[in-house]
């Protein structure tokens, strides 16, 4: 997976191997606080980040990336048919992530410029 991860369209995995494998891609691609994560059973669904344990380290020190639940969170509106205001949310996100302005940690800046 690391070293050709365009082989794989989808994989199914059991819980704790999901768990690894899905921390593995969030790495390959800019870390916990960037990837949206979403589990879905037949009478549920639940919306998270997608790296589970997510950046622990980064606890009261002001350099976690909200990222990745700002876009859980346009996820969950999509799920809830609101996609006119998903991809509001969409749209600014990658609007702040293409500036290159910020990098893979927070940035106080970084939520009023997803604002405007």
């Amino acid at each position: 997976m690391v070293s050709r991860p365009q082989q794989f369209d989808v994989m199914v995995l059991p819980n704790l191997y999901g768990n690894i494998v899905g921390n593995l891609a969030v790495g390959l691609v800019g870390g916990p606080g960037i990837v949206p994560g979403e589990s879905y059973s037949n009478d549920i669904a639940v919306f998270e980040s997608g790296a589970r344990h997510a950046f622990a380290t980064a606890a009261g020190r002001n350099i976690a990336n909200p990222t990745a639940m700002i876009l859980t969170s346009a996820n969950l509106l999509k799920h809830l048919n609101l996609n006119l205001h998903a991809q509001r949310i969409e749209n600014a996100v990658y609007k702040v992530i293409k500036s290159g302005k910020f990098n893979r940690f927070f940035n106080p800046e970084f939520t009023p410029f997803l604002i405007k």
